[in-house]
Parts: structure tokens; C-alpha cells; sequence
């Protein structure tokens, strides 16, 4: 929480400035100060966005501004309990004013309706409340938002259906004409998220087919729910002794789907995996070829 906190004094100023922080450099030096500050009976403390402004309206552009302010501030400490927390008030009140973007907030509240909600809702825990719990809360708010927008990113559906898309073309169309033939296209993040989307499509293939090719060149991730699916239908696939070949798999979704495959015992003689669609177009027909003359040579 203390990261975020300073993160965000951080990205106010630079939206104040146009400049860009290192965020490595400030939460490495924080980490350092506030391990350092226990030998010398100190409290950790964070970045904090109030002080952080005040030092940019007074055009400081050093840490010393920072070191400077705690200096004042021990030693003038003493006389801060004369001073009225009405005048106090109306410093806070001005500073905060100072901080607020009015543009950007305008056009975050005509923005959608996640984001506009978790806008009302950080600023009124934030004037009600404290600033801890409002990031706390507008974390967890964010992300909850973020993860069903990528559940709805999740589509997965036949080759039949989008063969006048590129990728596919008259290579296509020519194997799917092929009795026993499905080629399943899937898009988006397959996580915990928008898993059961997939799963129930999985359920509705009755008819097993002779090959089935999964084309997954644009599912960037895949997490250990979205793995158990996939190898919980290979599993259900293996026992019709279908073919069933991967194509254009990625980096990450690769290494989940083999190490999961690998604990569940499933190996090359079950599935395929295909560098391009095309490859698996050519992998299907030599399949579908030799599976041929097998029937006849019976």
C-alpha cells in the first residue's frame, strides 16, 4: 500500500510536470530509507501526494526540498499547536485544488461506467474516510473491472462461421469439407475470469471428430483454470481417439498447456502442435490420409 502511495504522488506530479518518475528508483529508495530509519527509532513513511504538490507549486526540484520540509517541520513543530486548523483547512483545501486535474476528471466521468464509479468512489472515501482506504479500495475495484472486461475479450467459435477472415481462405474451406473435420478458433486471455465461457462451449461438441485443430495464436495467456479446461476436453477428446493439433501457439500459453500436459500424461501421440495454421491444414490432411489407408488395408 505504501508502493501505491507513493506511485501515485509520483504520477500526479508527472501529470503537473509532463515529466516521467522511475518507479524502480523511488521504491528502491524508499525500501532502503524506511529499513535505515529503524536503527534510528524512526517510523516508515511513504510518499505523500499533499506534500509532494506543495514542493512542485514551490518549483523544488531536489530530494533536499523533501529533507528541507522535515527540518522545518522538527523544528518549528513546537509553535504548529498555535496555529488554527481553520487556517490549516483552507492550506489542504488549496493545495488539493491545485492537485485536481478539472479537465481529465471531466472526461473520466463521461468515460465508462467502471471506470467513472471507481472515480466517485476513491474521491468519497478519500474526503470521508482516509487516503488508505480509498486506493485500497479503488485498487480492488479496478481490478475487478479489469478482469470482467477480459472475461468478455474471451470468444471461441468454429472456423465455418469466419471463413471469409484472412488466415483461413480456400486451404480451409477444402479440409472442413473433410467428413470428420472441426477447427475451433479461440481469441482473448483464457483465465479464471471468462474460463466457464469456453468450458460450456466444450460441452456443446457432441459428435467427436477425426481431428480437431485449435487455433490459439491470438490468446495471449493462458492461467491454471483456463490450462484444466483445455485438458480436461483433450482428456474427454482421447478417449474417441481423436487427432487433435494446436496451431500458433504462444510463448506463455505453450509453456502452461505442456507442463500441464505433462502432469496429466498426455504426450505427442494424442495431440499435435502446428507452427502456423497452414502446418496444421498440412498435418490434418496427412492424418486424414494415413487414417484412410488403414480402413482400406482392412
Amino acid at each position: 500500500l505504501a508502493g501505491i502511495e507513493s506511485l501515485l504522488s509520483a504520477t500526479v506530479v508527472d501529470g503537473m510536470s509532463g515529466d516521467n518518475h522511475n518507479s524502480n528508483a523511488e521504491l528502491v529508495g524508499e525500501g532502503i530509507a524506511n529499513i535505515a530509519c529503524v536503527f534510528f527509532m524512526g517510523v516508515p513513511a511513504t510518499g505523500a501526494i499533499a506534500r509532494t504538490a506543495t514542493n512542485f507549486k514551490a518549483r523544488a526540484s531536489s530530494p533536499i526540498a523533501g529533507i528541507m520540509q522535515s527540518v522545518f517541520m522538527l523544528l518549528l513543530s513546537p509553535a504548529a499547536k498555535y496555529i488554527p486548523l481553520a487556517c490549516l483547512s483552507a492550506v489542504l483545501i488549496i493545495v488539493g485544488w491545485n492537485m485536481m486535474n478539472v479537465e481529465k476528471i471531466y472526461k473520466l466521468l463521461l468515460g465508462p461506467r467502471g471506470d467513472r464509479y471507481t472515480l466517485l468512489t476513491t474521491l468519497l472515501l478519500t474526503v470521508l474516510v482516509d487516503l488508505n482506504t480509498a486506493i485500497s479500495v479503488g485498487f480492488i475495484m479496478a481490478s475487478v473491472i479489469f478482469m470482467h472486461r477480459m472475461s468478455r475479450e474471451i470468444e471461441i467459435e468454429t472456423d465455418e462461421e469466419v471463413l471469409e477472415d484472412v488466415g483461413g481462405g480456400r486451404d480451409l474451406a477444402e479440409v472442413l469439407h473433410k467428413k470428420g473435420v472441426m477447427s475451433l478458433r479461440l481469441s482473448g486471455p483464457l483465465f479464471f475470469g471468462g474460463a466457464s465461457q469456453v468450458s460450456r462451449f466444450f460441452k456443446t461438441i457432441q459428435d467427436a471428430p477425426k481431428v480437431l485443430i485449435l487455433r490459439m495464436g491470438y490468446v495471449p495467456v493462458v492461467d491454471a483454470t483456463g490450462a484444466n479446461i483445455i485438458v480436461e476436453f483433450v482428456k474427454k477428446l482421447r478417449k474417441t481417439n481423436t487427432k487433435i493439433i494446436f496451431s500458433n501457439v504462444k510463448k506463455q500459453p505453450r509453456r502452461v498447456l505442456h507442463q500441464a500436459f505433462l502432469e496429466e500424461g498426455i504426450n505427442s501421440r494424442t495431440i499435435s502442435v502446428a507452427s502456423t495454421f497452414e502446418n496444421a491444414l498440412k498435418m490434418t490432411r496427412r492424418y486424414l490420409k494415413t487414417l484412410n489407408e488403414k480402413q482400406d488395408n482392412r
